[in-house]
């Protein structure tokens, strides 16, 4: 087995487990080795995916500034990252919904001229961390960056959902609705998330009403609907204290063969425990009415009026 394979392989181990110190002194020995006019014995030379796996693990562990200095490093030995390099930092960052940050080491990978041709896997992933963030004014900007560049890199339909997602994360069920029309006239079809993300775009506007409607349209276009649509048109009844309409989406899924996950189960509780407060409620206000028609009565009585 070469010595590369087996360094990455470790270092690919140890920032599974978060472990980025010891990845970093390992990154570190063969930087030192590799300086040398003779190389340690068994420490290989760092390549590419040395450097990114050690960027990978210093970015999990929110070690920004050091991402960038091994980055340089790189650049240095004249070892140019391509765009799965790139991807693979900014998918960090998108499962931390750190958009800002994403967008920051976009900004510095073009800077720096890397990679040479940017594709839409990158624009992709960096859409979606800034959505997650609820960026919404950032995702806009730089899809009509991607729109606009001479390269010409076209939307494909992840792109169309993630910023139908995006505008959904604020309420802006106009803007959800604008993309999606626009993504089915490019010839994109629709996925459950993206009907699950304009459900809950009207569900944030407490517009259940036509959360359940864009329900009815999935049913309508012969496409299943899936744990996601149901999960998002169940929200949309939480919001608006309808309950029992949501107790009953919840038994057309069972019926209907559909798993429950873990979204639907938290969704389930909440109903739950938000139903037996509002009858508790219920109880006490009548409770309280009862004593107040009792003393009026009474100082009734007492008084004479009867």
């Amino acid at each position: 087995r070469r010595r590369g394979n087996t360094y990455s392989e470790l270092l690919a181990l140890l920032g599974d487990c978060n472990e980025w110190e010891r990845v970093l002194g390992h990154y570190n020995e063969m930087l030192q080795s590799s300086s040398r006019e003779n190389s340690r014995a068994g420490v290989p030379k760092p390549n590419m995916y040395i450097f990114s796996l050690t960027m990978n693990a210093v970015a999990q562990a929110g070690q920004h500034k050091v991402v960038r200095e091994v980055l340089d490093e790189m650049i240095q030995r004249d070892i140019k990252p391509n765009a799965m390099v790139l991807v693979s930092l900014l998918s960090i960052y998108e499962k931390k919904h750190e958009g800002e940050r994403a967008l920051a080491l976009f900004r510095y990978f073009q800077e720096l001229g890397y990679p040479a041709k940017m594709n839409i896997y990158v624009y992709n992933v960096l859409l979606s961390a800034l959505s997650k963030s609820e960026k919404v004014n950032r995702v806009q900007d730089v899809f009509e960056e991607l729109c606009s560049k001479e390269e010409a890199i076209e939307p494909d339909r992840v792109t169309y959902e993630t910023l139908i997602t995006a505008h959904a994360h604020v309420g802006d069920f106009k803007k959800a609705d604008e993309m999606f029309t626009e993504m089915c006239r490019r010839g994109f079809d629709p996925t459950d998330y993206a009907y699950a993300a304009r459900i809950k775009a009207y569900a944030k506007n407490n517009l259940w009403r036509e959360s359940v409607s864009i329900l009815r349209e999935v049913e309508n276009t012969g496409m299943e609907p899936s744990v996601h649509v149901y999960n998002a048109t169940i929200y949309a009844c939480e919001i608006a204290k309808k309950w029992e309409l949501a107790l009953t989406l919840y038994s057309r899924m069972e019926e209907k063969g559909i798993k429950p996950n873990n979204v639907t189960k938290a969704l389930l509780s909440k109903i739950c425990d938000e139903g037996i407060e509002s009858f508790e409620d219920k109880q006490r206000q009548a409770a309280t009415l009862s004593a107040i028609v009792a003393a009026a009565g009474a100082l009734a009585i007492r008084t004479g009026v009867f």
